[in-house]
């Protein structure tokens, strides 16, 4: 119920920015709910914001709060993650860190996951604010659609 009222929140948030011409201050896991209500992801769990660490490599008190939802079979690399930055250097950390992540992750695919491994070649890496957006998902072409909508800006 929780969650429904969460996806409910962030969908009225965003419906009223886009209305207003104007980004709205939507946190993390307003994000990633959104996201994951909108890409129709329904095998996603969410992994505790102490294990996020494990996953990116940077300590969880150098981000202000983060959200991260992920495959519940290890057989899927789809992942949704948001990062709220303190500050630049956070900034550099966090993206320098999702990036390795991926190039790691990707390498244990690329021989036996063909599908997989090109969901992760495909990811997008997002900025909205101050919150760094990664999205690993199949459907990557609609998912970018649904970060241009929210007014979020890609990093090259």
């Amino acid at each position: 119920m929780a969650k429904i009222i969460s996806v409910f929140a962030a969908l009225l948030l965003l419906t009223c920015s886009a209305a207003c011409g104007q980004q709205t201050d939507m946190t993390p896991n307003d994000i990633t709910l959104y996201l994951e209500q909108q890409l129709d992801l329904n095998d996603l769990t969410e992994v505790p914001g102490e294990k996020m660490s494990s996953y990116f490599g940077f300590r969880i008190d150098e981000i202000k709060s983060g959200s991260l939802l992920t495959a519940s079979s290890g057989s899927s690399s789809d992942m949704l993650a948001a990062f709220e930055y303190k500050d630049s250097s956070n900034r550099e950390k966090i993206i320098d860190n999702v990036v390795n992540y991926l190039s790691t992750t990707a390498s244990t695919f690329k021989n036996t996951m063909d599908a997989e491994y090109r969901k992760i070649q495909s990811r997008l890496l997002y900025e909205y604010g101050d919150i760094i957006i990664l999205v690993v998902c199949g459907n990557w072409d609609n998912a970018a659609e649904v970060l241009a909508e929210m007014g979020a800006v890609e990093i090259k």
